[in-house]
């Protein structure tokens, strides 16, 4: 009877060890679903312009509704590749934080961990003061280049953003929201001036950093 009540003890015990084994590997883990932290943060020669919130208090698809905020820190798949679109639009809305009304887009045609190529859209009235504040009265912050010097087409309105995290799958944007897609950039870029011969040259100096976990509508 006593090696019976001791093999029932002990069965007992391994079952409460896998248990709590498995408890620690969820943990580890986490699950996404409808609480999804995200966030932005661009900083614009010292300003920083900044969301964060978490997806209980709405989805930061830029739209307004009980299931939506209208800043943007959202991904969307195009049918040809990844998009990030990052926007204030709403200094009110609680998940701003500081800056401007602006908005950064972010195209990725070959997303992958690491460094990747982007083509980058700068959108709104801040970048067009920005430019004029720095004594130039065309404004032209949409063509700028990572190196000082004659326009060139060929690297213009890119940068190489250094991908964290893919993030996973959301398969309901409002029931189902995968984890993050992560990324940052730090340097300094050259916005575009015309010179009176006709001349293109990128030769104002913006310091730039991106980074972002922005939530994956796909």
């Amino acid at each position: 009877m006593k090696k019976i009540i001791l093999l029932i003890s002990f069965t007992s015990l391994l079952f409460s060890c896998s248990n709590g084994g498995n408890a620690s590997s969820n943990n580890n883990n986490p699950t996404s679903g409808t609480n999804v932290d995200y966030e932005f943060t661009i900083t614009i020669n010292g300003q920083i312009h900044k969301i964060k919130g978490n997806t209980t208090n709405g989805v930061p698809s830029g739209a307004s509704s009980m299931y939506n905020t209208t800043n943007q820190c959202l991904v969307y798949n195009s049918g040809l590749y990844p998009i990030v679109y990052l926007k204030i639009n709403d200094v009110s809305a609680p998940n701003y934080i500081s800056g401007q009304n602006l908005e950064c887009r972010i195209s990725l045609p070959n997303l992958l961990m690491g460094t990747n190529q982007a083509q980058i859209m700068f959108i709104g009235s801040y970048f067009d003061s920005l430019y004029t504040s720095a004594g130039y009265s065309s404004p032209n912050f949409y063509n700028f280049q990572t190196t000082n010097g004659t326009y060139n087409s060929s690297i213009a309105n890119k940068l190489l953003i250094n991908i964290t995290d893919l993030g996973t799958n959301t398969t309901n944007i409002f029931t189902a929201i995968g984890q993050t897609l992560k990324g940052n950039y730090s340097g300094t870029i050259y916005m575009e001036r015309g010179l009176s011969s006709g001349a293109q040259v990128c030769d104002i100096p913006v310091t730039l950093s991106i980074d972002f976990k922005a939530i994956r509508n796909y």
